[in-house]
């Protein structure tokens, strides 16, 4: 029986993407339920069809999904793809926000480099401000303990996690120009690059590499040029192979005083342990990040049998006071995937990715699949109503949001819409456009 259901709904979703597909060709228009609807597919039915081949996902042997057994999980996971993936082919929005000329504007050059010139400074202040430089410490509890030292850094942690995202989406708007006009945005892959290293070394995480990889790739395949993305693609693969391996040398690094040899020493054990060894982590579930299905179960197993449903907790009160800091709001509502991974780690400061449908379930159970189409609905039309004037790539920002969303919580799409319109304020500002003049002329 499930393996019929996973047929049946894998040639539903392949029909819905190839339909959706043509219409992104024939309108050139992206909005945030391709995100979703590509997010959903890329998160949580690839490695959910690829359990049916493995057996099983697992975190630590403590969660186990099994495809064969856990039906109810199955079906959820598979009705929201195919909710997603039909509201991304019937929800049309009257602003055309990646317009057919395809021209940049000044304003959209300022606020790429405004956003580049925010992440790199917020980053950078982040890190230094760790004390991962002294070692002896954690790259997770190095980073959470700078947080806590007040909402400023709350605020420059929030710049750095939807810069990450933001530059990105911006930079996949401007290859899509320039493939219009036959040319290729040279610079979308140096940015690339150089950010990649900062992000891995600096804040530990590898996720930017699959969002700049997605950035990548999905204008050469929407213009064609499938030859090119494919050596896109290739050239990505090293890329694929560091983010197998760097869980560990994160883990490892910090750990003992910093030095080149150390960190030559780390990388080294780290590639022998999760490349070499029989043992390693699957390659698969490494891209796709699928041991998160695990960490779903636990949330449809303890919701509402042992957990009462949160209501809009998370995915309403939270989402609308995102920016404000826990030392401000005190009843400010946790995350479902700090509460799963303490109830999973007895009690031990762990943050589980239960994925967006986690975030869904356990605030309205089936009902949240639903809840989540109403309020990206909603948010949808806010975008476009407060950007839409003077912003046209907003769509694309729009998109890789709602990619990165399965990788956060659902606050994360009213955090990027805040922080895009603090970006707006701040680069209104007529002094930030003479700073940004000479840094635009090495990309334009």
């Amino acid at each position: 029986m499930e393996v019929v259901l996973l047929l049946i709904s894998t040639i539903i979703l392949i029909s819905l993407l190839k339909q959706r597909l043509k219409q992104i060709k024939k309108t050139n228009t992206l909005t945030i339920f391709d995100g979703l609807f590509f997010g959903g597919l890329f998160f949580t039915f690839l490695p959910l069809f690829y359990s049916f081949i493995i057996g099983k996902i697992s975190i630590l042997d403590i969660l186990i999904f099994n495809p064969y057994i856990d039906t109810d999980l199955l079906l959820y996971i598979l009705s929201a793809n195919i909710v997603f993936g039909i509201s991304a082919n019937l929800i049309k929005f009257k602003n055309r926000l990646i317009e057919k000329d395809f021209i940049i504007s000044k304003f959209e050059q300022d606020f790429f480099i405004g956003v580049l010139v925010f992440y790199v400074l917020s980053l950078t202040i982040i890190f230094l401000s760790s004390g991962k430089l002294n070692g002896g410490s954690h790259w997770y509890r190095a980073n959470a303990d700078v947080f806590a030292r007040g909402p400023l850094y709350v605020l420059l942690g929030q710049f750095h996690n939807v810069g990450r995202v933001f530059l990105p989406g911006i930079c996949l708007y401007f290859q899509l120009v320039y493939l219009k006009k036959g040319l290729v945005f040279k610079p979308h892959f140096y940015v690339a690059g150089i950010l990649i290293i900062m992000e891995l070394i600096m804040s530990g995480n590898r996720i930017v590499i699959l969002f700049f990889v997605f950035s990548i790739a999905i204008p050469f395949l929407l213009y064609g040029y499938y030859k090119k993305m494919l050596i896109m693609i290739l050239f990505c693969l090293p890329l694929i192979t560091v983010a197998k391996f760097w869980p560990m040398v994160r883990g490892m690094i910090w750990a003992e005083e910093v030095s080149m040899s150390r960190f030559s020493e780390v990388i080294s054990i780290a590639y022998e342990n999760e490349i070499e060894s029989e043992d390693s982590s699957d390659p698969i579930l490494v891209i796709t990040e699928g041991s998160n299905i695990a960490a779903l179960k636990y949330v449809t197993d303890n919701y509402p049998s042992n957990k009462d449903f949160t209501f809009g907790d998370t995915m309403i009160f939270k989402a609308i006071g995102a920016l404000i800091p826990k030392s401000i709001w005190k009843d400010k509502p946790g995350g479902v995937g700090h509460e799963a991974g303490e109830s999973v780690a007895s009690g031990v400061s762990l943050y589980l990715n239960v994925t967006l449908l986690g975030d869904a379930w356990a605030n309205f159970g089936w009902f949240g699949i639903l809840y989540i189409v109403f309020l990206l609905f909603i948010l949808q039309n806010l975008i476009s109503f407060f950007c839409s004037n003077y912003i046209k790539y907003v769509s694309a920002l729009a998109f890789m949001v709602a990619v990165a969303s399965w990788r956060f919580e659902f606050s994360f799409y009213f955090i990027s819409l805040y922080t895009m319109l603090i970006f707006i304020f701040i680069f209104k500002i007529k002094i930030l456009t003479y700073i940004f003049k000479s840094l635009k002329r090495n990309f334009f």
